[in-house]
């Protein structure tokens, strides 16, 4: 019995080989899990860590709804709808942080999918893998301290945590069933 979980390109017969041409075996997808995951870490470093960083309504090119001219009132004035609620720059600070961490929980969940060490203590790797994650969400809070123009705060180190709890459940739910796909 092969001790790889996927079939391996290699040991398919000839007549099988034409129904993977695109497969990856468990090293393989490791490493383009720590590719990525290396790469979301050094995004959210440079976003988190730049003095002005991009904004998503500067990239989106979003500017702020023109007001239509007001005209004159009538006789009774009708009552006014309550106000849409605005998208504030704090607001779009953190979803950028629960949207970034995210990404790295994804393919952080990709690195556990393949890990030799999941297989063999799932639970101690898992709680591994979530601490890492905090800490570096801690750390890159922290390091923005040492900037002039970044602050700290407690409220974007929970936002980092949860988008990167959110993109790990996300991101492992769709490897698993990914991954469960290409085993057949």
């Amino acid at each position: 019995m092969s001790r790889h979980r996927f079939p391996q390109p290699h040991r398919l017969a000839r007549r099988e080989r034409h129904l993977y041409p695109r497969m990856m075996d468990r090293r393989t997808l490791r490493r383009v899990s720590q590719a990525a995951t290396a790469l979301a870490a050094l995004v959210i470093l440079y976003v988190m860590l730049t003095p002005d960083p991009p904004r998503l309504s500067r990239l989106l090119h979003v500017d702020a709804p023109a007001t239509a001219p007001v005209a004159a009132p009538a006789a009774a004035p009708a009552a006014s709808p309550a106000p849409a609620p605005r998208w504030t720059d704090q607001d779009e600070e953190d979803a950028g942080h629960a949207a970034l961490f995210a990404l790295l929980g994804a393919s952080a969940a990709l690195w556990y999918a393949t890990s030799d060490a999941a297989r063999r203590a799932p639970q101690r790797t898992l709680l591994t893998y979530m601490l890492a994650l905090w800490l570096f969400g801690g750390l890159t809070e922290l390091a923005q301290t040492f900037t002039e123009t970044r602050t700290a705060s407690l409220s974007d180190v929970g936002f980092d945590v949860i988008g990167a709890i959110a993109g790990f459940l996300a991101g492992g739910a769709a490897w698993r069933l990914l991954l469960r796909r290409r085993a057949r």
